[in-house]
């Protein structure tokens, strides 16, 4: 390769195009902005998970509640129809079997 490095510190490629040359200093302190860059992405990253999983559970526990509160209320339909008689089915059947079992 014939390249050229200058008194800027820039090396000429072949081609023309000029390449910065780094000291390893330069190169250390360019890896350890790129880590702090990487681990700041990471918690934000972290971060937005969290509240998502927060906001989530929230609305798991508002579906669990108004699931509770419904099931309550069918609950209650269901024991006020068995306790009432039905006029199209005629007396429970337990009246039924009394008035058998004592003549009624």
């Amino acid at each position: 390769l014939d390249t050229k490095i200058l008194t800027s510190g820039c090396q000429i490629l072949p081609n023309g195009c000029c390449m910065a040359t780094l000291s390893p200093i330069d190169m250390e302190t360019q890896e350890r902005i790129k880590a702090e860059r990487k681990r700041l992405r990471n918690r934000v990253a972290a971060s937005k998970c969290r509240k998502r999983k927060l906001e989530r559970i929230s609305r798991l526990e508002e579906r669990v509640k108004n699931l509770k509160s419904q099931n309550t209320e069918l609950v209650s339909s269901a024991n006020v129809l068995r306790d009432e008689p039905s006029p199209s089915c005629g007396p429970p059947a337990d009246s039924v079997w009394a008035a058998a079992e004592y003549g009624h």
